[in-house]
């Protein structure tokens, strides 16, 4: 079967890929990558018949090691314009260096655009990402971007299950329009924590909240976990003060040894996370229950191409 399309991976995340492919039926595009001597990254996209394909999808998530994955990305997208591709979309599931998206102290870079004129000087059309940390990130591209939500795969879940008794907990100020939307998906109540955080040690501190939960099964959904400490923290207050449970939904959990220990050690009861970022299997814990966003990306890239058909 003939397609319009060609897909082409990098090496940050070969389970995600190969579930992706298999769902849209298509193998991805031959490229060669590899390492000089002096370690830098060699790339060599091998079948240049890619550049009659109406579009080309770059697979690569920018997760751990960020800044190898993030030159690779850029490195396959400048080798495929460079045989004449029209379009690229990098399909980039975490997008890295999305949290430093503010100056806090003079002295300080501006880390997400510098990475969005990286990403765009490439030769990329067009991005594509899981849960972005702020609006602000979108507005440093000058690229279309389109802010694909894990949301769905936790909705969908839930709706199955008993709501009764439970509420959802906003963690933070950053967290407020997720909450308030995955709250009001599941028609259940919302409760909101008013939360800061030392920008030299990174200690969290929660000053009030709002909302009642003693004697409830608490949820909460975020779009990333780096140290846990936020998270950590929440579940031991609230069953401190009288709820029944925890439960955090987390889009991207970083691939962190100690950050998984202490989430298996904590009074979070269940750990729902995606597969946006290499799971580290042999620290997952009981607890720990991976969704996978594969079928949210083919079903996209089959959306994208249909309407690109009839335009």
């Amino acid at each position: 079967m003939q397609h319009n399309f060609s897909l082409v991976t990098g090496n940050s995340h070969s389970v995600l890929n190969t579930e992706i492919e298999k769902l849209l039926h298509i193998f991805h595009v031959q490229v060669e990558l590899t390492r000089f001597a002096n370690s830098e990254i060699r790339v060599y996209v091998q079948d240049t018949d890619v550049k009659d394909k109406n579009v080309v999808f770059v697979l690569q998530t920018l997760s751990k090691p960020v800044n190898d994955n993030l030159m690779e990305l850029c490195l396959i997208a400048d080798a495929l314009k460079r045989i004449g591709v029209k379009k690229i979309v990098a399909v980039t599931p975490w997008l890295c260096y999305s949290p430093q998206d503010k100056i806090f102290r003079k002295g300080e870079p501006l880390s997400i655009a510098l990475v969005a004129k990286l990403i765009e000087s490439a030769g990329i059309d067009e991005l594509w990402a899981f849960d972005i940390h702020s609006e602000e990130v979108i507005k440093t591209f000058n690229i279309p971007i389109n802010n694909l939500s894990a949301m769905s795969l936790f909705i969908e879940y839930f709706q199955k299950q008993n709501l009764q008794g439970m509420v959802v907990a906003c963690l933070d100020k950053g967290a407020e329009e997720r909450a308030i939307q995955f709250a009001s998906e599941l028609k259940l109540p919302l409760i909101k924590f008013d939360k800061s955080r030392d920008r030299k040690t990174g200690e969290v501190t929660f000053h009030h909240l709002t909302g009642e939960f003693k004697g409830k099964h608490i949820v909460s959904f975020d779009d990333f976990a780096s140290t846990g400490t936020t998270r950590i923290k929440a579940a031991q207050l609230l069953k401190n003060f009288g709820a029944l449970s925890y439960t955090d939904c987390i889009t991207h959990l970083f691939p962190i040894p100690e950050t998984y220990q202490k989430l298996a050690d904590s009074e979070i009861d269940s750990l729902f996370i995606t597969n946006t970022i290499p799971i580290l299997e042999q620290f997952k814990s009981p607890k720990m229950r991976v969704f996978s966003v594969a079928s949210i990306i083919a079903n996209k890239i089959s959306e994208y191409l249909d309407k690109d058909q009839k335009d």
